[in-house]
């Protein structure tokens, strides 16, 4: 008996700090981001794959495995440029010449790059607006034009 319960308080354990937040909806100028790994609440905190919304608003991202060092590259509607660079389990976000602090670092999931919701409202700070009541992060970001071929 004591054996069921330590294995029901284990699995309660786990489901409790991480819980897969299927209901959170991500919009990236009114449409929505899919994502392979859905965006997690950990703690408390929610978790959102970087990668899927960096490329919704036409993003180069880099990767470096040795380091866990993402790099993206970023364009507004006026041409002007966004450096962003963060590292797994770091909470320092650097955009341009300056440095955040994020309450929560970045994390691996699934080999996803999860970041919080601080870390949009950080990097895009006049575009980006979170809905805690109905679990709706979204970005409106004038993003620059691709060239037409």
């Amino acid at each position: 008996m004591k054996k069921v319960c330590a294995i029901i308080i284990a699995a309660l354990m786990v489901f409790s700090t991480t819980v897969f937040a299927n209901e959170i909806e991500v919009l990236v100028n009114d449409e929505a981001v899919n994502f392979d790994v859905q965006p997690q609440t950990m703690e408390g905190i929610v978790m959102i794959p970087m990668r899927f919304v960096m490329e919704k608003l036409n993003a180069s991202i880099m990767y470096d495995d040795e380091t866990e060092t993402i790099s993206t590259y970023l364009l507004d509607g006026e041409g002007k440029a966004s450096f962003i660079i963060i590292q797994i389990g770091n909470n320092k976000v650097f955009v341009n010449d300056g440095m955040h602090q994020l309450e929560v670092a970045p994390v691996l999931a699934e080999d996803r790059t999860l970041v919080s919701v601080e870390f949009f409202e950080k990097v895009l700070p006049d575009a980006v607006a979170f809905d805690e009541q109905n679990s709706r992060l979204s970005i409106i970001f004038e993003m620059q034009q691709q060239p037409s071929e």
